[in-house]
């Protein structure tokens, strides 16, 4: 076989001169300087007036010319060198996620400035995480030993989402509050004493989760038989011992009937009836046993210190690699629902311990950032994560649109105020309740065996009232934290934020240990927030910021036309005088 062809003189060349950024540019100022020096002696050679170099240009002046030489060209290259080079490398965690993160996008070819990119607070572990996004997508994979990194990634060809686990005050706090070790985890407990026992189990969920076509083509109708089977009033009956109950009928299969008779309707409506009595009364049903979760309400100087440090150093690095476009195009702020429902602290104060936390981190990145960007409120069931499934479910059986958000948007261009906030969180929970009330006002969805998980959602909703107007007025209305608890933001107060909505959703993992695509009403949540993803603004100190380097720009390049001008004149003027 032949030998391989060697490379050519040029590429051999190239090679030897691989030289960097700064390398170039240094060299381009020096050949610069030699050639404006050239200029000028050739120019003073042609003056019949000119006057020999002989005692002037000494081996003395000669070596300090040299030496201005080449200390320009290193002046340079440490100024181009400086500004292009990398961030400092910080905290290992930041920085390990950091790498990760870059190294997953430059694996599938995509750049981090090249699609929207969304920062995910709250969000504590990875497991919840995978719950949320599911499998769709791609994400950062780590390995099993060593410091868990405090920042993971999730990228489609639509978004990126940044998780920032426990870094700034909100992670921090919520790193901070355990579970009691006692306590486990128990679901409200809804009195099931009213379903008959030969009606499909809870359990059985995802045999009846399927949708068909016989379910879609048979709603607003039941059964001809439902009149002369079990009265649906003994349920209502029965169940009036406990206020957690839930009537329904065993469906029967195999009806062809597609009319109510008048008995049927009649008893149908005192069910509805009787369903919305204990949804009134949902609020005043405490369960039996729930996870007690103890949030402190801040968290030590030296804890609070570390947490923004590691904030700044991941906003650093974004601001860095995304400029000179917008460094994010949104925030979402995940808050577990059992944090809303802490019972060992006052009303609504959970809510206002997050929200300071969470407006914390919010300003800190708007100062960092130089950026307003919307901010998407997400409140996350992981515990009855089948609940909202089932809700999806029925949704789309009734709803022409299926790819609504569970919960209110929020107009961006209006102020998020406090009374706006309180109507926010007022405004949500009433759409949670109208969506489920929507279910049930079709006859055939009061025989659905389901219907304590609809009840259940509602009774969940119904507590947060309390605790969502208090975090949405500490986190984003306009002049609700005093500013000495901002620090970070400088000077003057940071900007009123864009607030974008308030949603509910769920994980994928249901009781069934399995985990589907995504997490319910999560993908409605993401499109929401892409399409609010242009609704940015620029902050008054970075406006500021630009004003201030334009002008030096401008008063640089000024003072370096005058010395031009100045120059060529005195060489015209030795020339032609």
């Amino acid at each position: 076989m032949p030998d391989d062809a060697q490379p050519s003189l040029v590429d051999r060349v190239k090679s030897r001169l691989n030289f960097s950024l700064a390398a170039i540019v240094a060299s381009l100022v020096g050949v610069f300087l030699l050639c404006l020096a050239l200029v000028a002696w050739l120019i003073y050679s042609v003056d019949p007036t000119r006057i020999a170099w002989g005692d002037y240009m000494t081996i003395e002046r000669s070596a300090g010319l040299l030496v201005l030489w080449v200390l320009s060209c290193g002046v340079t290259y440490l100024t181009v060198r400086t500004w292009m080079s990398d961030v400092p490398p910080g905290d290992v965690r930041v920085r390990d996620g950091w790498s990760a993160g870059v190294k997953l996008l430059s694996r599938h070819g995509l750049a981090l400035d090249g699609i929207p990119c969304f920062v995910v607070l709250g969000c504590e572990t990875r497991h919840q995480q995978d719950a949320l996004v599911g499998t769709d997508g791609f994400s950062t994979t780590h390995s099993a030993s060593g410091a868990a990194p405090a920042i993971d990634w999730h990228v489609t060809e639509e978004r990126i989402l940044v998780f920032c686990r426990d870094i700034g005050v909100y992670g921090g706090l919520l790193r901070s509050g355990e579970l009691d070790a006692d306590d486990e985890p128990t679901p409200i407990r809804v009195n099931s004493k009213s379903f008959d026992a030969k009606q499909v189990a809870a359990d059985a969920f995802d045999d009846a989760t399927a949708e068909t076509k016989e379910d879609v083509m048979s709603l607003g109708a039941t059964d001809h038989e439902l009149s002369a089977g079990r009265p649906l009033q003994s349920d209502a009956t029965e169940s009036d011992s406990s206020r957690a109950a839930v009537a329904v009928v065993e469906p029967r299969v195999g009806s062809k009937s597609m009319t109510l008779q008048p008995d049927a309707v009649t008893s149908a409506m005192q069910t509805l009836d009787h369903a919305r009595s204990l949804v009134l009364d949902a609020q005043s049903i405490i369960p039996e046993s729930a996870p007690v979760r103890s949030i402190p309400d801040s968290l030590s100087s030296t804890k609070t210190t570390k947490c923004q440090d590691q904030l700044s150093q991941f906003c650093t690095r974004l601001r860095a690699e995304r400029f000179p476009h917008a460094a994010i195009n949104g925030t979402l702020v995940i808050v577990d629902s059992d944090t809303l429902t802490d019972r060992s602290s006052g009303n609504g104060e959970a809510g206002r311990t997050l929200g300071r936390a969470i407006r914390s981190d919010l300003d800190q990145m708007q100062a960092e950032l130089g950026i307003v960007s919307p901010v998407t409120m997400m409140v996350v069931e992981n515990n009855h994560a089948d609940d909202y499934r089932e809700l999806q479910r029925r949704l789309r059986m009734v709803e022409k649109e299926t790819a609504l958000p569970l919960g209110r948007s929020f107009v961006s261009e209006e102020i998020p105020t406090v009374d706006a906030m309180n109507e926010l969180a007022n405004d949500t929970v009433r759409m949670i309740e109208s969506r489920v009330q929507q279910v049930f006002q079709i006859p055939r969805s009061l025989t659905q065996p389901q219907n304590h998980r609809l009840v259940r959602v509602l009774i969940q909703c119904r507590r947060w009232r309390s605790s969502l107007r208090s975090l949405l007025v500490e986190s984003c209305a306009v002049n609700s934290v005093p500013q000495s608890l901002a620090s970070h933001a400088g000077g003057s107060g940071a900007d009123a934020g864009i607030v974008s909505g308030l949603f509910v959703a769920s994980s994928g993992a249901g009781s069934s240990g399995g985990t589907t695509k995504t997490g319910s009403f999560f993908d409605p949540v993401v499109k929401h927030m892409i399409a609010q993803q242009n609704h940015l603004t620029w902050t008054a100190a970075q406006r500021r910021r630009w004003r201030n380097q334009r002008h030096v720009a401008n008063a640089i390049v000024f003072t370096t036309l005058a010395l031009l001008l100045l120059l060529l004149a005195q060489l015209w003027k030795a020339t032609w005088s």
